[in-house]
């Protein structure tokens, strides 16, 4: 056997993986369908840097690993990735027949897969089959690679047309903090494509021992990607939902969030819109987009509102920002739920901004705030 710090990684890093899979699958609280698509995401991951590593290890040999437990999970891993995608951006949308077809490399290279391992274990084996398998190796590597990048580019394009959608909207049923998400994590999986490409290349040219070192990390970075996708993709679903029950919470509500004093006409409209429409609660809010809403011009706007109001734009917007979320915050139903989940349903686009905003106007971060209000409430993840 050959147990080294690389291989070792490997071996967490699928073992954990195959733990958070099994808390997804088993678990009521993730009971959806795009948790599912992520459950079977984390899982083909795991199996893939596990069958590698037990490769690795030596603890089978080529002929056990490739003869029993090799699957080609290149060209299924990305297209699940795809699904989850699709159901996480579209909760009621159904997979259709022409996506499902993008499971047919996968399965054309199982098949093929299936096709040696019966050869080998009836004894049918021949040269000819064992140079087509080793050359289908390769086929498959550099194919899953090329198809991945297609693919992401493709999810890439999936979440600009979304997050389009998303501003014309203005106050979405999609918050930008789960767009950056998806975003971030298709990036990296890019860079994991170039990694990957850049492994087969130096594999092809030079060699199986001149490429184990971009394998290995290629490997390891897999591992961690289990951890990123199983806790910021299962806490990510838990802030969406979170949110989601804030958002309805916020439509409901009736009571006016700043109170309409006599000002001039445009300031009067200015409070009607933040409490009619909520436009504070969308993070991707202007002086440009409200000035162009009131017909007016915008520095003519930010004058009115600094002489009117006291303060520029952007303290005015995060000050009612400020008493929306003190709203959620001392309402009991929301005891339980993170701040970042009210902060960001509040308006604000970041944790920090959030923070710092609250403080600002309060004198209280909006953690020490919770504690003035139920001293005797444990204080949720932040």
């Amino acid at each position: 056997m050959n147990f080294n710090l690389y291989n070792s990684l490997m071996l967490v890093g699928a073992v954990q993986g195959l733990i958070f899979a099994s808390i997804v699958f088993l678990s009521k609280k993730y009971r959806k369908r795009s948790n599912y698509f992520l459950a079977a995401l984390i899982l083909c991951v795991a199996l893939n840097v596990l069958q590698y590593s037990l490769l690795k290890t030596k603890i089978l040999t080529a002929q056990e690993f490739f003869g029993i437990f090799y699957i080609p999970f290149s060209t299924l891993t990305i297209v699940i990735y795809y699904f989850y995608v699709l159901t996480f951006l579209y909760p009621e949308r159904k997979i259709s027949s022409k996506e499902k077809w993008l499971l047919l490399p996968f399965c054309i290279f199982f098949l093929l897969t299936l096709f040696y391992k019966i050869c080998l274990h009836t004894g049918n084996l021949t040269e000819r089959i064992n140079q087509f398998f080793a050359k289908l190796i390769h086929i498959h590597e550099i194919f899953g690679c090329l198809f991945s990048l297609v693919l992401l580019l493709m999810i890439m394009r999936l979440l600009r047309r979304k997050y389009l959608v998303n501003d014309r909207e203005s106050f979405s049923e999609f918050p930008l903090n789960q767009y950056l998400w998806l975003r971030i994590n298709t990036i990296i999986y890019i860079l994991f494509c170039v990694l990957w490409a850049v492994s087969i290349y130096i594999n092809l040219l030079y060699g199986e021992n001149e490429a184990d070192f971009f394998y290995y990390f290629f490997w390891i970075l897999s591992s961690f990607s289990i951890y990123w996708l199983g806790h910021l993709g299962i806490y990510s679903f838990g802030v969406a939902k979170e949110q989601d029950s804030i958002r309805k919470f916020s439509m409901q509500k009736t009571n006016a969030i700043v109170k309409e004093v006599k000002q001039s006409e445009h300031i009067k409209t200015l409070q009607q819109m933040i409490n009619r429409d909520k436009i504070h609660l969308d993070n991707n809010i202007t002086l440009e987009s409200v000035a162009e809403k009131l017909n007016l011009n915008k520095s003519y706007l930010s004058r009115l509102i600094n002489s009117e109001l006291k303060m520029n734009f952007s303290d005015y917007l995060n000050s009612v920002r400020v008493e929306e979320a003190k709203s959620y915050i001392s309402n009991p139903e929301f005891s339980n739920y993170t701040l970042v989940a009210i902060g960001l349903e509040a308006g604000f686009n970041s944790k920090s901004t959030f923070n710092n905003a609250f403080k600002k106007f309060t004198g209280l971060t909006p953690s020490e705030y919770r504690k003035s209000l139920a001293p005797n409430i444990s204080v949720s993840q932040e």
